[in-house]
């Protein structure tokens, strides 16, 4: 499904749709697709050297505030990190962009219409949208592996389900790359600073099929052209990549074989609580995970060569930093790869905690508790990241502030 709004993506065969103003008004409508609009010439077509460039949107314009919160997709009635969000973006509405690093609806994604899930799925997507479009900030959603089916085979229907659920929501929306593409699609900023957002769990999907080949909607018709656009982009200027898997963890998915709580206490993996002690069948657990892994797991075949091919993009030029989810853990890591100057995980963002975490020697913060993170753009200055960890009355606690240099 393309970009139904003015300009989401330069060149894309986007068809202009009719429908109300949602929660903006008509005047906001009216400023925000005038933004929108100038996006300048497509870049449709075929470079003289047969290369396609990435899509490029102004999504983004006049953004310097980033919210990043992942794996939220199980949300309470009143669930407290969604309030704490909605009251940060509402400091700075007009220059905060909301971005919800995928997982964004457990365990499936988005079933079909008239499935006996489908409506709880809609209010949980519908909260996540609401929390920021009620506060008048943007809002950008990626899809991560269980909105892909959970990995299954009806993922590639399941992401398209959600993406058309929540487009119509609002012209302050947009669900990134979309149609089920890997990307990326650029976001310039106003700092200078260029979005890459990636669907990386179109990497790692092996059940079902995937947009990809001469009959694919997607700029890039396979994972080469993909990082040859991302190569072009990172020579092009600085960039932040937005993606759902981490490029380095010390969660569950990433590297534990020195945290000796892992070894000891397995079961913490599905509940940090879970303090059984079963000290061989956990080292025996933490062997496999790190060193064969499940398929969602770093250690995999498919996210080894989603992270070699990310390597090789941006060999030489590091992004400034990368967001993600999937390890449901709020986590800092310095230069634990060099692709990238900073790896930063929020994926906690149900509360009141995520699951348990581990310490790298990379690792400049990390916690299980419920939160996210936010980032400050600024031309000519280094990112500002600041941790936000979540009451239980929905308020925000600083717990780490620094410049991402």
């Amino acid at each position: 499904m393309r970009r139904s709004f003015p300009g989401a993506r330069s060149g894309a065969r986007g068809r202009r749709r009719t429908r109300s103003c949602g929660t903006g008004g008509l005047a906001t409508f009216a400023a925000f697709v005038l933004v929108l609009v100038v996006t300048g010439a497509s870049t449709a077509g075929l470079r003289a050297d047969g290369s396609r460039p990435a899509p490029s949107s102004l999504f983004a314009a006049g953004v310097d505030t980033l919210l990043l919160v992942g794996d939220a997709g199980a949300p309470a009635a009143a669930e407290p990190v969604l309030e704490a969000l909605a009251a940060e973006a509402a400091k700075g509405p007009e220059r905060t962009l909301v971005v919800f690093l995928g997982d964004n609806l457990y365990p499936n994604g988005l079933p079909p219409e008239g499935a006996a899930s489908r409506a709880e799925g809609e209010r949980r997507l519908a909260a996540q949208a609401d929390a920021a479009l009620r506060a008048g900030a943007r809002v950008l959603f990626l899809p991560g592996n269980h909105d892909w089916d959970g990995m299954g085979k009806d993922g590639l229907a399941a992401v398209l389900r959600q993406e058309r659920f929540l487009l119509p929501r609002s012209p302050r929306l947009l669900f990134a790359p979309g149609d089920g593409c890997p990307g990326p699609l650029l976001l310039p900023t106003p700092s200078g600073i260029t979005l890459a957002v990636l669907d990386t769990q179109w990497w790692l999907q092996h059940e079902g099929p995937r947009p990809e080949g001469a009959g694919s909607p997607c700029s890039a018709k396979d994972a080469e052209e993909a990082m040859a656009q991302l190569k072009t982009a990172a020579s092009a200027g600085p960039l932040a990549l937005l993606t759902h898997h981490p490029l380095a963890s010390g969660g569950p998915h990433g590297e534990r074989t020195r945290d000796w709580k892992a070894h000891v206490f397995p079961l913490r993996d599905a509940h940090p609580s879970f303090w059984v002690p079963i000290p061989g069948l956990g080292s025996a657990w933490v062997a496999y995970r790190g060193r064969k892994g499940t398929g969602q797991d770093l250690a995999s075949r498919r996210y080894r060569q989603l992270r070699s091919d990310l390597a090789s993009a941006l060999a030489g030029r590091p992004a400034l930093f990368q967001a993600s989810g999937h390890d449901h853990s709020l986590q800092v890591l310095e230069a634990p790869v060099p692709e990238a100057r900073w790896v930063l995980i929020s994926g906690s963002g149900i509360f009141p905690s995520g699951r348990v975490v581990s310490k790298l020697a990379s690792t400049r913060y990390a916690t299980s508790r419920a939160g996210f993170l936010r980032a400050r753009l600024e031309r000519g200055r280094a990112p500002h990241l600041e941790v936000l960890e979540v009451t239980s009355v929905g308020k925000t606690e600083e717990r780490l502030s620094l410049d991402l240099r």
